[in-house]
Formats: C-alpha cells, structure tokens, sequence
C-alpha cells in the first residue's frame, strides 16, 4: 500500500466503504510500531510515512503503562525536563544520551535516564501550549528514546453556570415594594418546588436594592426578614432547601471592601445568610484575564477581612457567578488526553483562577480519570491561593502551597508541578536576599519538598532556575525540575513566532546548555547520595561543580576544562552509585 496515495484519496473523498477504512488504520498503526522499533534500535526510518500515519490516526495507538509517577528518582536522581516546541528535539535528546549517567550505563532506557523533552511553545508571554504539528515533532524526535511532558494551560478555561435569579426591590413604598418582591420570589421558586418527580430541588434566590432606592437601613432589613420568613414559614418553599440571599454591588479598593462588609451586616440583621457580590474588576484581575473569588473585584489585603468577617457572622458570602467545575473538568481531560494519546509521559495543567475548593472538585474528577497515568495540577507560587476565607499571596504563599498540598495528596495525586506563571515579569521560583522577584526562599523548597515526601507526592519544580540552583536541587534530591533559559541560547524570531508582537528573540536549548545543566543535576544528586566510604568521591564532586559554577558566564575556556573534568568525576560517581 503507498500510504500517502492512499491518505490523500482518503481525504478526497468519496468515504471508503468500513473495511477499507480499517485496512488503512491498520497500516497507519504498522507504519509507527515500525518507525518506533527503528528508532529504538538506533536504525535509520522512514519519517515521513510515520509522520502521516500519526498525523491520521491524531495519536500514538499503543499506550504505556510506565508514565512519569513511576520515575525511580532515588535512584536515577533528579528528572530533568527541557522546554522546547519540537525544534531542538534533537538537541535535546543527543545532549541526554550523552550525560555522565547516560555513559555508565552503557545503554539507557528512557525510564533510567530521567531527561524529558517538554512539550512548550515559548511565547513572549511565557509557555503556552503546543499543536498538532509540534506534538508530531516531539514524537518523531524523541519517542521510546528519551521522555516527554507538556503542559497543557497555565489556566483553565472558567465556565459557570446560569447565575443565582435576582429580585430587585423596587423604589419607592416600602410595603408595595415588599409585597411585589415576595410575588416575584414566588415565581421563581414554584419551578423548583414543584419540580418534575416530586422532588423539590434547592434553590437560592436573591433580593438587591436598586441603586438609587432611597430605603433607609431599618426598610431595608424589614424587606428582608419579610423575604425570609415568607421563604421559611410563609410561602410554599421548603425552608431545607430553598433559601433567600442578599445581592451586593460593591466599589473599588477600600470603599468596595467597606461596601462588602456593609453588605454582610445588613443580611445578618436581615435575617439572610447567603450573600452574592459583584463589582468592578481589579487591576490585577484585569491584567489576569480574572483572579479567584473575590479576587476578581478585591486585592487580597482587602479580601481576608472580608471573608473572616462573614465566617463570624454565619454567613456565606461568594462572586455572583458560579463556577461550573463539572464543565472545567471535562475541558481539562480534553486536552490531557491529547497529551496522553501522543504518547506523553505527563501532562501538566493550571486550576488559576480556582479557589482552593473549586480547584479540588476538579482534581478530584482529573485524577479518577487519569489514575493510571500522570496528570499534574501545577501551582504558581507568583498567583498564590484563596481557601475559605484565607487568602495566600506574596509572604504567605508558602503556607498557602502547604494547604494545597495537603487537598491534592488527599485526592491522591503522584506528581504536581510548582511554578511561576509571569515570566514577562521575570518572576522567580527561589528568592535570594534582597530579591523582589522571587517567591519563595531555599530553605522553604526543602521543608516543602520534604512535606510533600511525607504526603507521597512527588515534586517537580520550576520557575527561573538558574545553573547553579540545578545543582543545589540535585543535592536537595528532589523529584525533579524543568529548565528554559538556563539550558538555552538566544535566536532570532523564527517564522513560526512572527507573529508574537513583543517577542524580541526565542530561546532556544542547546547541546552545550542541556549537557552542562544535566551533568549539574546529576553532580548534585550524587555528591549528596555517595554513601561514607565514597566520601572522597563525593567531595571533589562539590568541589568540580562549585569551579564549573564560577567559571560559567565569565571565563568560559575555564568553564569548559571544569566541566570536562566534573563529567568524568561524575562518571565514576554514577558507577559507584549504581553498583550499591
């Protein structure tokens, strides 16, 4: 069979009758099984034929149960993940099979040599997700040689469902005004009361005070203690399940927060203890596309008060819009299915703007359905956290990513990511004194990283490492980090970024920064792993490493006579570490 002929009268058209469909499936599938049993073997394929038979079948047909959870890190060390769109596989891969771990092997698997292409289109923006042509690079480049990961979206895709029915009091006599709104909440509760099978189902309606009603306060409460006494004894409501709230309009800033919490007391002396709000956007949601919650109208200095203030009075208090985390999950499993069909070893993906327990409804419903395989939900240390009526931004975000780690280890998450989203802004995972930019300091990663230890998750991190942190990583024996700038080179715009408006080069990894950055991880993991009587050994690993450190950037013939020498300490290092 010539498949490309038989691909293009495919879809020409007129359909094939079913047989004949099968029949080119098959094929398709025999074209990749050959290609990747090629490749594996170190032999010559036909790549092209493999890339229109992937092409057709829009997946890798046959699926692995080894995925990126089962990575034996205590023994092979730190993952290392590079982050590219396909056009340094090559690089990438030829760099990891040529690291000091790769070399005493002799042969490594994928499984063993613990270095992923990362699936990653390197927008002005940041990482941004990539298609259908650059998931058909990664694959010919890299399938069944070295690993590969995505990441799906630093954000998912926010779908609410219809908003709460809201009764407006009217201006003007407070009793037509009562008698009016009590008609109109009737009608909107009789076609949950009286609902198709009998069965009632809840509901909450709420009552909002036009704004240019001149109703003075005790008007106001007596509407709404008319509303909640109707709702629980006077109407046909069931008081179990149907409910009255107070819908709030609230400003900007210091006045939006006082016209929240004046929201809050008027539904307690009203007698209500549901309370929706809706305002004008922040700055810093807008500038987000939207934040969490109530993060969306208030900045968090202004949120906390808000929401401990309705915690104290009994009152639940949430944005006037709902989020659908049903719908969310499901656009997340669309997408990590691509990843997980093209063969990826994981998939990473954003919950921002979730709060906390919106967030967990949707992992919760992600990882039943990807238990067999690794799906990542990733936390942005620069975004922080809103969780009940905490919210955990700036220097508490540490404490914020401990309660998430804490709700994903619950729902039995393997692997999470940790991050930072606002690369434009140069925000940095580790802070060092003095530094703004930064979001959490050394000391923290490992307290952390050893907290996640104890709840059996697995750590990967991220966020501006530099050369020098890989090592200091590699020596912390984490799970694993990803790396962009410290592994690449600067380039001009290829076509594929032309139109990027404010992308003045690409980053692009190197051999030269791949290998440097692979051969620190792994000098890190095994000056901190050689047991005492390879303590020698151990030594002049720092002591190489902390020379090719110094050189880097600044002398680089020295740089480059310290690396030789540290890869070959290395070497023996991995020798000695894996004869145990």
């Amino acid at each position: 069979m010539d498949l490309k002929q038989s691909l293009e009268a495919f879809a020409a058209g007129p359909a094939l009758d079913p047989v004949r469909e099968r029949a080119l499936a098959d094929e398709c599938r025999r074209v990749v099984r050959a290609y990747r049993d090629a490749v594996a073997g170190g032999k010559n394929a036909d790549k092209a034929s493999a890339r229109l038979a992937l092409s057709h079948l829009g997946a890798d047909g046959d699926r692995s149960s080894w995925s990126l959870k089962d990575y034996d890190h205590e023994t092979y060390g730190p993952f290392l993940g590079v982050s590219d769109e396909g056009s340094a596989a090559p690089v990438i891969r030829k760099a990891g099979l040529s690291s000091p771990k790769a070399v005493a092997l002799g042969t490594a698997s994928p499984a063993q040599l613990g270095l992923g292409h990362d699936a990653e289109r390197l927008g002005g923006v940041g990482e941004v997700p990539v298609g259908p042509v650059e998931y058909e690079d990664i694959w010919l480049e890299c399938v069944d040689r070295v690993l590969t990961t995505t990441n799906v979206g630093t954000r998912i895709n926010v779908r609410f469902y219809l908003p709460y029915p809201v009764v407006t009091v009217a201006k003007g006599d407070v009793r037509a005004a009562t008698a009016q709104v009590l008609k109109d909440l009737e009608t909107l509760f009789t076609p949950f009361v009286k609902a198709p099978g009998g069965t009632a189902r809840p509901l909450v309606v709420y009552v909002e005070f036009d704004r240019g009603s001149r109703q003075t306060s005790a008007q106001r409460r007596k509407i709404l203690r008319a509303c909640a006494d109707w709702t629980a004894t006077g109407g046909i409501c069931d008081p179990r399940k149907h409910r009255v709230g107070l819908a709030a309009r609230i400003g900007r800033g210091p006045a939006g927060k006082r016209d929240a919490e004046a929201a809050l007391d008027l539904a307690k002396a009203g007698r209500v203890s549901d309370v929706a709000i809706s305002g004008v956007v922040a700055t810093a949601a807008d500038a987000r596309i939207s934040n969490p919650g109530l993060l969306h109208y208030l900045p968090g200095g202004l949120v906390g008060p808000v929401l401990r203030k309705a915690r104290k009075l009994g009152i639940r208090v949430r944005t006037k819009n709902n989020v659908d985390t049903t719908t969310v999950a499901r656009g997340v499993w669309s997408v990590l299915n691509t990843a997980r069909g093209m063969g990826l070893h994981l998939g990473k993906y954003g919950v921002f703007p979730l709060t906390l327990e919106e967030a967990s409804d949707v992992i919760r419903q992600v990882q039943g359905w990807f238990a067999s395989w690794s799906a990542a939900p990733v936390f942005f240390v620069d975004q922080g956290l809103l969780a009940g009526d905490c919210v955990y931004t700036d220097h508490d975000v540490a404490k914020g990513l401990r309660v998430w780690l804490q709700m994903v280890a619950g729902h039995g998450v393997p692997v999470v990511l940790i991050d930072t989203v606002d690369k434009a802004a140069k925000r940095r995972l580790l802070r060092t004194k003095g530094d703004k930019l930064g979001a959490i300091g050394p000391q923290q990663l490992k307290d952390i990283d050893a907290m996640a230890r104890g709840l059996k998750v697995k750590v990967l991190w991220a966020g501006g490492l530099t050369l020098a942190e890989a090592y200091e990583m590699g020596r912390a024996r984490v799970f694993g980090i990803y790396v962009t700038s410290a592994a690449a080179v600067l380039q001009p715009v290829p076509e594929a970024y032309a139109d990027d408006p404010l992308l003045a080069s690409v980053k692009e990894p190197s051999f030269e920064g791949v290998l440097r950055t692979k051969t620190l991880l792994e000098a890190g993991f095994l000056s901190a792993s050689l047991p005492p009587r390879h303590a020698e050994l151990a030594a002049r690993l720092d002591t190489e490493a902390r020379a090719l450190l110094a050189a880097a950037g600044v002398d680089e013939p020295r740089a480059e006579r310290a690396e030789a020498a540290l890869f070959k300490t290395a070497v023996d290092g991995w020798r000695a570490h894996l004869s145990r």
